[in-house]
């Protein structure tokens, strides 16, 4: 990666500087050149710590579209926020007048993420919710969490006990994200999900936002795993493509329709853009040139 271009895009686009947070127990690190301050309870967890690593890229492909399509002010939501990393990085790109909705079924990881939100002074603009996202609300789901520091592999699928058969099975509560928006009153302008193979029930469950409001999504699929709790990356592509989205793989760089998405990845996990900003050929190429920064 052409680390120094890339940095000097993320300059232009950060929102406006948020005051800096009261000098405490933590190291500031660069995280996809976004400086964060980070506990020292994140020594492990993110590879700038304990060490001098000046600076890591975090899930950079997710990243380089939500720089694109967040903007001041905006309400996001981040669906399977793990220890809270791109939380922050969300938060940063909002403002102090945006608000982040946070979604982890997995509550050790959860109590690290509001650390992480506390010690930037993005607590009062970041609402961490303890739910599993699917198709509906109530009841509650299995979800198997996995320990440690590989606890970004946490799901709802029981396959994961033949790689990590140390993995805990816990019922967490269920929520739909219709249901969310229409009882905290925050509709999302933009949507990152990340959740193991849970994505196409979370958009099941958002049928109404998808409808009247097509929020820019930013989606990591993951084709074996979505076999094994419901729906497939084909399923997936096609009900967005009802919804009047427009594809752009950044795994690969370049648009696509739904069934060349569907074809590529039915099985491994890639990265999706689904936006109706996609029609705009100016953004796409401002999203080429940039996609072209990483390696």
């Amino acid at each position: 990666m052409d680390l120094s271009r890339f940095k000097q895009w993320l300059g232009k686009k950060s929102a406006p500087p948020d005051p800096e947070p009261a000098p405490g127990p933590e190291k500031t690190v660069s995280v996809n050149g976004v400086p964060l301050r980070a506990p020292l309870t994140f020594t492990g967890i993110l590879p700038t710590l304990p060490g001098d690593q000046p600076e890591f890229q975090f899930e950079p492909l997710a990243y380089l579209a939500l720089a694109l399509t967040i903007t001041p002010g905006a309400v996001a939501y981040d669906v399977g926020a793990s220890y809270g990393v791109m939380s922050a990085l969300m938060a940063r790109l909002t403002g102090p007048l945006g608000q982040v909705h946070s979604f982890e079924a997995n509550a050790g990881v959860l109590e690290r993420a509001r650390e992480l939100s506390e010690v930037n002074g993005f607590s009062a603009r970041t609402r961490f919710n303890n739910v599993c996202v699917g198709d509906r609300s109530g009841g509650f789901v299995e979800f198997y969490v996995v320990p440690g520091y590989s606890s970004v592999a946490s799901t709802r699928n029981s396959e994961i006990l033949k790689f990590h058969p140390e993995a805990e099975l816990v019922r967490a509560p269920l929520v739909s994200l219709d249901d969310y928006a229409r009882e905290h009153a925050h509709t999302p302008d933009v949507m990152k999900i990340d959740i193991e193979g849970s994505e196409f029930l979370a958009l099941e469950g958002a049928r109404r936002i998808l409808q009247n409001r097509r929020p820019d999504l930013v989606i990591e699929t993951h084709g074996l795993e979505l076999l094994g709790i419901g729906g497939s990356v084909a399923e997936l592509c096609e009900s967005l493509d009802t919804y009047g989205y427009s594809f752009f793989d950044l795994t690969a760089g370049e648009l696509v329709t739904a069934r060349e998405y569907a074809e590529r990845y039915a099985e491994p996990i890639a990265y999706l853009l689904a936006s109706t900003r996609l029609e705009d050929p100016a953004f796409v190429a401002a999203l080429k040139n940039r996609r072209r920064l990483i390696a």
